[in-house]
């Protein structure tokens, strides 16, 4: 009997450790793991973000992009840079900005033609609205005016890619560029515009900044890193011209025995959108990605360097989406002519979809929003199906729902749904 009972005790004593060894949790920041959201793990300093986080089944929830560091932010930047002026596309018909602007004389897309990159317009669209307007053979079936169109110009293309990093920059052309403007860019190196009238924003001229000091301009350029962005605005009466790029390289110095810079033989690596297209053999661009300046030009045209806030600072914000209604019911969605959700994040969104899947992993239904840079918040309420889910056949399907910023894709919503 003795037996029997040690037996038992010792068979309850181990069930007893089992439950509570199972039951047991370490949290995940006693065992040095960076926390997001719903105790998912974040990354190490030297990888990159991840493209996409599962959300997981709540409704509402939320999701954390870790803050990248500035090297992953800076590929970041001049990676969606590039890709904005890469992209191939065939233009539809023709056309015609070459009276907008003084600056647009020459600029002319011709139907038939093959392009790249997006087009130089008075927008601040992203390769994701632009991709959208696409069809299966690369033609372009969106808005043909300068003012709707969809691409963008030099100086918002450069705040398009540096919004894929900040939601605090928010220059809209070159005269908002400038440190004094308080958009979210401060000067690099010490050159000052004391005693500049900058009352009128508009009418700045930068070339007399530099003359000022044109040495100290020189020691500007020499301390720029890539993404940063150099402007200039010249005035002559009534005419004003201007242009911005954005730095892809350090630069290359060249000084003297004594450590003054020669600035003749001293240049910066750019990326810049363009309002001239460059013919070429494979197609068309008004993009230049890797253009080389000699400090002189520079100078000589009145090119100012800035650099993004967080880049001076070194430190960039977390990402945070948060969302909900975006779950459908089974009975009533395939009667639904829009998606659903509500959605917020403090980073510019790039694209806000929902997108239906057959058994094969087919996308055969799909809505999509492109909040504008200046919002904080989207919904896919009003975001039409392209295919009416009650016109597909019966079947299993799967449901997703994704918010994509530029640190990477939030999974908000995973359903599988069944047609009867």
């Amino acid at each position: 009997m003795k037996k029997t009972l040690l037996a038992l005790s010792l068979i309850l004593a181990v069930l007893l450790f089992s439950a509570c060894a199972e039951g047991e949790t370490t949290r995940p920041e006693e065992s040095g793991q960076n926390v997001t959201a719903q105790g998912e793990t974040g990354t190490k300093e030297n990888e990159l973000p991840p493209e996409t986080v599962p959300a997981g089944p709540t409704d509402p929830g939320s999701a954390v992009l870790p803050a990248p560091t500035p090297e992953q932010a800076r590929k970041i930047v001049l990676d969606y840079f590039k890709e904005m002026g890469s992209v191939e596309w065939v233009c539809k018909t023709d056309m015609d900005f070459t009276d907008q602007k003084s600056y647009t004389s020459k600029l002319l897309y011709k139907k038939g033609e093959t392009y790249y990159g997006l087009p130089y317009v008075s927008r601040r669209c992203h390769t994701d609205q632009f991709l959208f307007c696409l069809d299966e053979n690369k033609v372009y079936n969106g808005p043909v005016t300068y003012e709707k169109a969809i691409g963008n110009s030099c100086a918002t293309a450069t705040r398009v890619a540096l919004n894929t990093v900040s939601g605090k920059v928010t220059y809209t052309g070159t005269q908002t560029t400038f440190p004094w403007a308080d958009t979210g860019m401060v000067a690099v190196g010490n050159y000052s515009w004391e005693g500049v009238d900058i009352s009128d924003l508009a009418k700045v001229d930068t070339v007399a900044i530099v003359q000022k000091d044109v040495q100290t301009i020189y020691d500007a350029y020499a301390l720029c890193l890539p993404c940063d962005v150099i402007t200039q605005r010249h005035v002559t009466g009534s005419s004003v011209t201007g242009h911005a790029r954005m730095v892809s390289e350090e630069p290359v110095i060249v000084r003297k025995a004594d450590g003054v810079i020669v600035p003749s033989k001293c240049y910066l690596i750019t990326y810049e959108q363009n309002s001239t297209i460059r013919n070429q053999d494979k197609g068309h661009s008004t993009w230049r990605l890797g253009e080389k300046y000699p400090f002189t030009k520079l100078a000589e045209q009145g090119y100012l360097p800035m650099r993004l806030e967080e880049f001076a600072k070194g430190e960039f914000e977390d990402a945070v989406v948060e969302w909900k209604n975006v779950t459908p019911g089974e009975r009533t969605f395939f009667t639904r002519k829009t998606a659903m959700g509500d959605f917020t994040c403090n980073y510019p969104f790039l694209a806000v979809r929902a997108d239906l899947k057959d058994s094969e992993g087919k996308t055969v239904s799909s809505a999509r929003v492109f909040p504008s840079d200046k919002s904080r918040t989207a919904s896919l309420g009003n975001a039409a199906f392209n295919v009416a889910p009650s016109s597909l056949p019966e079947g299993v399907y799967t449901y997703t729902v994704t918010v994509k910023i530029g640190l990477g894709t939030v999974t908000c919503c995973e359903k599988t749904l069944e047609k009867k």
